[in-house]
């Protein structure tokens, strides 16, 4: 069974598409599983989208069994580097879109939600990720990227505009590279 907070469109789209069989949109904070029901419990790509985590880890902590696995992934989306000309310019495209998600540093503070929330055995892995295709970037991280930078003026129009013909030119010539981080936590309900 996989569960996804009904928030991010292109998440959801990605979820269904690999849980086809077993999903619930969960709307509520409230899991609809008995109290220690749950074998393990499997979080992906969700804490970026969630104002109070430490709200989902109780709540994941309610329905999972003692001794159970946890298993966390999220982004730190300040990890993003894309190859530039102008590396001042997408960093400040990096902080605005890590700003504009509602907990865009969830993969590094994972750990310490699961401290607080009373996991044990924590461990921390991190998996890189690679992109090469400006097409496959653009709707995922870089629209939204520039759509944050304008919505809170950190960087004028016209270098939004002269950055991403940029970023075209370079995946026109094989030259796109974007990389960012995913961290794994695992723990333990105690």
């Amino acid at each position: 069974m996989a569960v996804w907070p009904n928030r991010s469109k292109s998440g959801c789209q990605s979820m269904a598409c690999r849980f086809m069989q077993r999903r619930a949109w969960a709307k509520r904070p409230r899991l609809p599983w008995a109290s220690h029901s749950l074998g393990w419990y499997r979080s992906e790509r969700m804490l970026l989208h969630v104002r109070d985590p430490a709200a989902v880890l109780a709540e994941a902590a309610r329905v999972l069994a003692p001794g159970s696995p946890i298993v966390l992934a999220d982004q730190d989306l300040d990890t993003t580097v894309i190859s530039s000309s102008r590396p001042g310019l997408t960093r400040q495209l990096a902080y605005a879109f890590t700003g504009s998600v509602a907990n865009g540093h969830a993969g590094t503070r994972a750990g310490d939600y699961l401290a607080d929330a009373g996991f044990t055995q924590i461990a921390v892995s991190v998996v890189p990720i690679v992109e090469t295709s400006l097409t496959a970037a653009l709707p995922l991280l870089i629209q939204p990227a520039i759509q944050a930078a304008l919505a809170t003026g950190s960087v004028p129009e016209a270098d939004l505009h002269d950055w991403l013909d940029e970023q075209r030119q370079r995946d026109q010539q094989g030259r796109f590279l974007l990389a960012m981080s995913v961290f794994v936590t695992t723990a333990l309900h105690h």
